[in-house]
């Protein structure tokens, strides 16, 4: 692999022998014909997947991965000849092994503000296309069904189909910001990674300001919530609240700047406060024990206190350990629980909002237009 004239160029050997479906310009043994296709210089999932695996020997390689990909998908001044032309600005152009690590990719390289611009496109190709015309489960092609078009190929066209619907774990991963440490599974230990939605708007969808998020792990529910005011490069974060279940820990990576620390005190179960690079940004690293915890920015100055219902000793209401409620959906197996959180979030408009049901949510979109179903069920 080389970098040649601001492309990235894979030789993948010799390519006589190569049969592969997609080249195919005549039939396969069994008779049938052969699907076609073209080559495209960068494609969204080729650069996805180089960098997903770390299949680059530099920086300069992988800085230029990042903006090869970006460049694609703001697809603002695209190639005659390419695919892209006849796409808008910031679509995606990925399919199954591409649309449920897009999102991921990004954030984890300090593009969580493009990966925001995908989440809110409603334009074909995109999930809210599929919302604004009607959809309550997730199709098996983006264009599935096209205004003015009709339905697409009827070889292949569930309408309740969750490959696409991927984009769910990374509204719990990174928008949320509830993820895995995998040297400790089981939530052990936690992850706690928010992201703010940083990016500009560019149609008619309101910016994210607002999150909520609980997980129902095996050993409790966590909690993660946010707030931000401004928009675009200047959004900050106002608020974090966060539910950390008993016998565990946490990491908590907030998108703070290191000025904000200064002064800061800690409260007992708070520690290991410092800067830190996280996903590409520099972030606020601090290490919880259980409990719950409230953060507030104000003047640009990071504080923290008990959440309420929460003391130093970690005891009070509400407070994991006391026994669960039998009617709560999701507690009487981990399987069922994750199964009931995963459908657990509801977007209305300019807010993200978790709320109890068992197969319910909805995605941002006009206020009079929601998905009750984006999850199939």
């Amino acid at each position: 692999m080389t970098f040649e004239n601001g492309n990235l160029v894979i030789d993948s050997g010799n390519t006589a022998t190569q049969n592969y479906q997609f080249f195919g310009q005549g039939y396969n043994s069994d008779g049938s014909p052969m699907k076609g296709g073209v080559w495209e210089d960068n494609s969204q999932t080729s650069l996805l997947w180089m960098l997903k695996l770390g299949y680059y020997d530099s920086d300069e390689m992988k800085e230029a991965a990042e903006e090869l990909l970006v460049e694609n998908i703001r697809n603002e001044n695209p190639d005659e000849s390419s695919i892209r032309a006849d796409y808008g600005e910031n679509t995606l152009a990925a399919g199954f092994l591409g649309a449920n690590v897009i999102t991921p990719v990004l954030s984890d390289n300090g593009h969580a503000d493009v990966a925001y611009d995908l989440l809110l496109q409603d334009e074909q190709p995109s999930w809210l296309y599929e919302v604004e015309a009607g959809a309550t489960t997730v199709w098996e092609r983006w264009n599935s069904y096209t205004e003015g078009v009709g339905f697409g190929d009827a070889e292949m066209n569930s309408f309740n189909h969750y490959a696409y619907g991927a984009v769910v774990e990374w509204m719990y991963r990174y928008m949320a910001g509830i993820t895995a440490d995998e040297e400790n599974p089981g939530f052990k230990h936690i992850i706690l990674q928010p992201a703010l939605d940083t990016g500009a708007a560019y149609n008619d969808q309101a910016r994210i300001n607002s999150v909520e998020g609980t997980y129902d792990s095996y050993l409790g529910t966590i909690t993660s919530a946010w707030t931000s005011q401004g928009e675009g490069e200047n959004a900050e974060l106002v608020t974090y609240h966060t539910v950390i279940p008993a016998n565990t820990t946490a990491t908590l990576y907030l998108p703070v700047d290191e000025s904000a620390i200064e002064g800061f005190e800690a409260v007992e179960g708070v520690s290991g406060v410092e800067a830190a690079e996280h996903n590409g940004q520099m972030t606020v690293k601090l290490e919880l024990e259980s409990g719950g915890y409230d953060f507030t920015v104000q003047d640009g100055r990071l504080t923290v206190a008990y959440a309420e219902g929460y003391t130093a000793d970690g005891s009070g209401s509400g407070q994991p350990g006391e026994p669960e409620d039998p009617d709560k959906p999701g507690t009487e197996d981990p399987f069922s629980a994750a199964a009931d959180c995963l459908s657990g979030f509801r977007f209305s408009n300019r807010k993200c909002i978790h709320f109890q049901t068992s197969a319910q949510s909805t995605i941002p979109v006009s206020a009079d237009k929601v998905l009750s179903s984006f999850l199939p069920v």
